[in-house]
């Protein structure tokens, strides 16, 4: 009898990792094709053998983030975004961190407890959906050296 799952797929500082959603299970590769193989070789193990693969605890949370810009939503492809948004948010265990991934936005913070971790994913959001700042463009300053015992001679300055 098969039974499907739902898998999410990001990278980390070690490649592709895809995280079962609904059985707490990690598979990792270096392309996304093979991290999903290595999940479905994790899950096939558990279903063979129960407690063959130590399955860290995670948790899915819902998180609140305000959007201040909705051109920043639509390129992120969120339809018909509301000034303050739900989205659910992966936490998993990485040593001794947890990191929190965001489900439907490919965004990821982390901290050293579940709260923290979730609170810096929302800051990031935030930050994600703030509209683009002004940047100011300084002209360079040009300054003019002398070098003592220059062997050659170079091109002139303005």
């Amino acid at each position: 009898m098969e039974r499907e799952y739902t898998a999410h797929v990001s990278l980390d500082a070690k490649g592709h990792v895809a995280w079962c959603l609904e059985a707490a299970l990690e598979g990792r590769g270096e392309t996304e094709e093979e991290a999903l193989a290595d999940l479905r070789a994790s899950l096939e193990l558990c279903l063979k053998e129960p407690g063959a693969v130590e399955t860290p605890r995670s948790d899915i949370h819902t998180i609140q983030v305000s959007i201040a810009d909705p051109e920043a939503a639509a390129r992120a492809g969120l339809a018909n975004s509301a000034p303050l948004r739900e989205f659910r948010a992966l936490v998993v265990p990485d040593g001794d961190w947890r990191v929190a991934l965001c489900l439907e936005v490919e965004i990821a913070s982390q901290g050293e407890t579940v709260a923290e971790a979730l609170a810096m994913l929302t800051e990031a959001m935030e930050l994600y959906f703030e509209p683009p700042a002004p940047t100011e463009i300084l002209a360079p300053e040009i300054h003019r050296i002398e070098v003592a015992g220059a062997a050659h001679a170079s091109p002139a300055l303005p």
